[in-house]
C-alpha cells in the first residue's frame, strides 16, 4: 500500500505527486477510512506511481538549498495568510 494521506480538494499535494501514489482518506469517517484501507489493492500502476513519486521526492529534497528555499516560501505564505486573517 502507498502512503495514507488526508488532503481536501484544495490541498496541493497532487501538484507535487500523482494521486495514484497515495491513498487519500479525506472526508471519510473512521469506518469508511478503515474500509478503504482494508480493500486497497496494489496494482502495477499504483506501484509505478509510488516508485516515481519516491524518485521525484528524493530529487526535490536532495538539495539543502531547495529545502531552505521551500521553507522560506512556506514561511512567507503563512505570514501573508495570517496577516489577512488578522486584518479582518
Amino acid at each position: 500500500m502507498g502512503p495514507l494521506y488526508i488532503g481536501g480538494p484544495t490541498h496541493r499535494v497532487s501538484d507535487v505527486v500523482p494521486e495514484a501514489s497515495f491513498l487519500n482518506l479525506y472526508g471519510l469517517g473512521a469506518e469508511k477510512a478503515v474500509g478503504r484501507i482494508a480493500n486497497f489493492t496494489l496494482t502495477d500502476d499504483r506501484l509505478q506511481a509510488h516508485l516515481l513519486t519516491q524518485e521525484r521526492l528524493a530529487t526535490l529534497f536532495a538539495s539543502t538549498a531547495a529545502l531552505l528555499d521551500e521553507r522560506e516560501r512556506l514561511r512567507a505564505a503563512l505570514v501573508r495568510e495570517l496577516e489577512q486573517v488578522l486584518s479582518g
